[in-house]
């Protein structure tokens, strides 16, 4: 069953802002690390996080690619992404100065353009969760050769 353009185009999407993710966390590693050393919550075991982080986010990219786990991609992104933004989101309010290890075009953002950036991306993955589902629940039409024959 061949996956409908609108979910291979949102999970492309998603592999591309994960893999970029990964990327500059591995490119940055010891940046990334001390990072995640001043972040509440993380500070305990910014070693740990700053290997276990970015292999999430790659395994979340192949498990995107793959159309057998395509279904278990979209639900890890939009359990990695509402975690994620919810994490933002809790330090926004207790921890206004937060530190950002976002490489290229997302450093450019403030943590609340990340966080609607993060909604966005919830968004378009509930979609292609949703269109995933329909595809599911919909059998494909079967032609019999007397359908074929009649349609040629």
């Amino acid at each position: 069953m061949k996956r409908p353009v609108i979910i291979q185009l949102i999970c492309g999407g998603l592999v591309l802002l994960f893999a970029y993710a990964a990327g500059s966390k591995l490119l940055s590693e010891e940046q990334f690390r001390q990072v995640l050393a001043t972040m509440p919550f993380v500070k305990h075991f910014p070693d740990a996080a700053a290997i276990i982080l970015p292999l999430m986010e790659l395994l979340l990219v192949l498990l995107l690619m793959l159309h057998r786990t395509t279904k278990a991609g979209l639900y890890a992104a939009l359990t990695i992404l509402t975690v994620f933004t919810i994490y933002l989101g809790g330090m926004l309010l207790f921890s206004p100065n937060l530190p950002c290890n976002c490489g290229g075009v997302l450093q450019q953002l403030t943590w609340r353009q990340h966080i609607v950036l993060n909604v966005f991306f919830i968004i378009l993955t509930l979609i292609a969760i949703r269109q995933n589902k329909l595809l599911v629940a919909t059998p494909p039409a079967r032609t019999t050769g007397q359908e074929k024959a009649e349609h040629l």
